[in-house]
């Protein structure tokens, strides 16, 4: 099983090694290229209290000194961003095989392991990951949850073998993940399931000290969240964030969001860094589709939890991470594509976990199943792959965002401003003028094209415009 794990490790790192020449993409210049605390160490405690995502933003400083040894400081990151999801990779494969044999006891150890394995591959080589692994500044959710999963690992461990060294380990990880993604205060929520899905069997500590662990868990998720009320960049967002919810009641932000998950897990659409989905997105008769289709696939996982808790806990997973992301429609973005990371690990194991307890035999050990699985897996790491090759320039990365989506303003200004920084004039114009025609009011798009204009004529010296 480790040299199989190997494989799929192997796999997963040369998909991803192909992106790794890429330049810094959008927000990777605001976010990490031209952050004083991203570069060194002594910059970021320095202004240690004022970082958003203090984790994350250290670890930029550590991987921007191995970018700068190498000679290309994008490379440095994108190698400690890769080495993270290879990390998770390991990590879910070890709390899937966990999970199966706590919660599913009644499955044969080779079952589990394979169930295990197989939702781990899947999830490494899955396209709608690469987001959170390409894009540098999608590491804070890729380390997240890695450290989200290490810490559910890590609980689970502590209430099995009863060691204080794991309790204590689980609630590191806890406070690491919250401290390098907000949403990761979701974490306790995992404990908490796994607990009301166990048998009640097998399990040595009695239940008191899981409460209590439980509960000491809860409240350090809500000290944390009323330290980023307490925050003044976090007291920033909230207020846009509240100004954009009022802007869109009732918008279905919730349902358009799973219904991009399930569709992406599918691969009925290609990735994309810049969905750009309006609210309005899904008529009203989808609407009330997807909606009966997740209340009624929530009510089946609630019936079946006790003959199949591991298939339950997957799709409680699922919830845990997207529900409190887009409950409420509180972003400029409607979508963004590195938010599903981790739920991408609760779907394949939801799935390889059901695959596993069919009768007769392990779907996932017959030799035409295999075969079928392969296949898959392969083809999930040549789109993964291709996915990467667009990471290699921001053109190449707007004009395939461009092509899933037609007429986006913002790819269409992004794109206008890769031209512009390539030296092809023409080609800005052409994109700009486009996005000026559909927004007229975009202030960006406006500024971006007289510049390019102006550039053309000699009339202006260019520097890098408006995102």
């Amino acid at each position: 099983m480790t040299c199989r794990l190997g494989a799929v490790l192997f796999l997963a790192g040369a998909a991803y090694a192909v992106a790794l020449p890429g330049p810094f993409q959008f927000d990777d210049f605001a976010m990490v290229a031209s952050d004083p605390g991203a570069r060194t160490v002594g910059a970021w405690w320095a202004d240690a209290g004022s970082h958003v995502r203090p984790l994350t933003k250290l670890t930029f400083a550590l991987s921007h000194s191995l970018g700068t040894a190498m000679g290309h400081v994008p490379a440095g990151h994108r190698i400690v961003n890769v080495a993270i999801h290879l990390l998770a990779i390991a990590t879910f494969f070890v709390l899937g095989r966990q999970l199966a044999g706590t919660l599913d006891p009644s499955l044969g150890r080779h079952q589990a392991n394979g169930a295990a394995l197989a939702a781990a591959a899947f999830f490494g080589l899955h396209p709608l990951a690469t987001e959170a692994v390409s894009y540098l500044s999608g590491r804070s959710m890729a380390l997240a949850t890695l450290l989200a999963a290490a810490s559910l690992l890590a609980y689970i461990r502590w209430r099995v073998h009863g060691r204080p060294g794991m309790l204590f380990a689980a609630l590191a990880a806890f406070g690491a993940a919250a401290l390098a993604r907000e949403v990761a205060v979701v974490t306790p929520l995992a404990w908490l399931a796994w607990e009301l899905l166990r048998p009640p069997a097998g399990i040595p500590e009695p239940p008191s000290p899981a409460r209590a662990a439980i509960a000491g868990a809860f409240l350090l998720a809500t000290a944390f969240a009323l330290g980023l009320l307490a925050h003044p960049r976090y007291a920033e967002l909230l207020k846009v964030s509240l100004g954009i919810a009022s802007a869109h009641p009732g918008a279905p932000s919730l349902t358009l969001a799973f219904h991009y998950f399930f569709t992406s897990m599918a691969l009925l659409r290609y990735p994309n860094i810049d969905p750009s989905l309006p609210f309005s997105s899904l008529e009203s008769g989808w609407r009330l589709l997807v909606t009966a289709v997740l209340c009624g696939g929530a009510w089946t996982a609630w019936r079946v939890r006790h003959d199949a808790p591991s298939t339950t806990f997957g799709i409680a997973w699922i919830a845990i991470w997207l529900v409190p992301v887009y409950a409420l429609p509180i972003r400029l973005d409607t979508l963004a594509e590195r938010h599903f990371y981790p739920a991408i690990w609760g779907f394949t194991f939801a799935v390889c976990i059901t695959l596993a307890r069919f009768p007769g035999g392990s779907l996932l050990h017959r030799a035409g199943s295999k075969a079928i699985g392969l296949a898959i897996l392969f083809t999930l790491a040549a789109v993964t792959m291709a996915r990467n090759t667009n990471y290699l320039s921001e053109i190449a990365l707007w004009e395939s965002a461009l092509r899933s989506t037609p007429g986006n303003v913002r790819a269409l200004n992004n794109l206008g401003v890769a031209y512009m920084d390539a030296g092809r004039w023409n080609d800005a114009r052409r994109v700009l003028a486009e996005a000026q025609a559909r927004d007229p009011g975009e202030a960006n798009v406006l500024d971006n094209l007289l510049a390019a204009e102006q550039r053309e004529r000699g009339a202006a010296v260019w520097l890098r415009g408006s995102r």
